[in-house]
This record gives C-alpha cells, structure tokens and sequence, in this order.
C-alpha cells in the first residue's frame, strides 16, 4: 500500500460531489482486491514488510480504518454479501493490542498515539461491534473505561477544555475536538447511538 491507497475505499464521496463516476465493474473490483490482501493472521490491511515468501503484517490502524468503509456499513454490516469482514476477531484483538499503551514522551508520538486511540476505538465501536462476542465486547469496554482515565489526564479544568499534548498546560481546539469526538466513541455522551450500542 503507497501513501493514499487507503484512502481509495472513499471513492463515493467523489461520486456524491459529482466529481467521478466509477463503474459497477470497477468498485467490485476493488472490493475483491482489499478482500484478498487482508491479512489473515491479523486481520488487519496496510504495509507487508520482507520478500513474498515470508513477508509479516504491519498492523496499520490508519490503512485498516478507511478500508472498513469499504468493506462495513457504518453500523457495522457488510456491503457486500460477495466479500464480508473476515477475521474480525483477530482485527478487535490487535487493535485492543496497538491501543494498550500509556501517552507517550515526545509531541509526534503523542499525536500517532491519538490517532491510534480514536481509531482505533471508532472501529471497535462503529463497524467491529456486531461481529464480536460477548466476552470481547465485555473486554472492549474494560479497555473503553481505562481510555476515559488516560483521556482525561489531557483536560485543563481551568480553561474547560483539553490539551492535545499531555506536556501543554493550556486546553486547544485540536486537542477538545480530539477528546469530544473519543468520548462519542466511547459511549460517554448521552442521547448518542455509541452509548446505546456500548452500555
């Protein structure tokens, strides 16, 4: 996967903007092809690192988030009967995996970290929910309460807000924005469908 090939499942907004039309033929090839590449050790999609005999899986939460929207509804279903989820339990293991780790030292580690945790916890919690079992979904939501301590060790009570990075004493737009949209995810908010799904 070059840079942006992930990005390619995102195809319909262009369709929707009237800005391309793609051809039946060529979205089901598409769909066949991220199909066939998905690891089936991990679950996940992005680089494979080595030769074609023994290649390993990097584990891309980013690759793997935009690709779901190919392949999952954004409640969780299938698009396509022809190419489903497959290794979802392996996918919701690994990114629970990639997800355990306290905020890092250092700005740019912080910043992936945060992606990391809202993608991570948006597949969870948007397109993996429906193809897990009790006992993940119950694992899952240990792991959503332990992310509300680490969320909120970024919020600056002074100026009712959060910091992006745990090092600035002042609350940002990046960082509020960042911490509203993990507590939609994590089910926190009221009145939304995450805390239906999840609680």
């Amino acid at each position: 996967y070059g840079p942006g090939v992930s990005e390619i499942p995102s195809f319909d907004v262009l369709e929707e903007a009237g800005v391309l039309r793609f051809s039946e033929p060529w979205k089901e090839e598409l769909r066949r092809w991220f199909y066939e590449t998905q690891d089936p050790a991990s679950g996940f999609w992005g680089s494979r690192i080595g030769d074609a005999g023994q290649w390993r899986q990097k584990k891309d939460i980013n690759s793997t988030f935009h690709i779901l929207k190919l392949v999952l509804t954004d409640t969780g279903e299938n698009k396509d009967a022809a190419f489903p989820l497959r290794f979802g339990d392996k996918l919701a293991r690994g990114i629970l995996d990639a997800m355990d780790m306290p905020i890092p030292e250092g700005t740019a580690d912080q910043h992936d970290w945060g992606l990391v945790q809202y993608q991570g916890a948006k597949i969870l919690t948007q397109y993996l929910w429906p193809h897990l079992a009790e006992a993940e979904r119950v694992e899952v939501r240990r792991k959503f309460r332990s992310m509300l301590v680490q969320n909120f060790r970024l919020y600056r009570p002074v100026d009712g807000g959060f910091a992006y990075y745990a090092t600035d004493v002042q609350a940002d737009v990046d960082g509020t924005g960042l911490a509203t949209g993990v507590l939609k995810i994590l089910g926190v908010l009221s009145g939304t469908w995450e805390r239906e799904r999840l609680w």
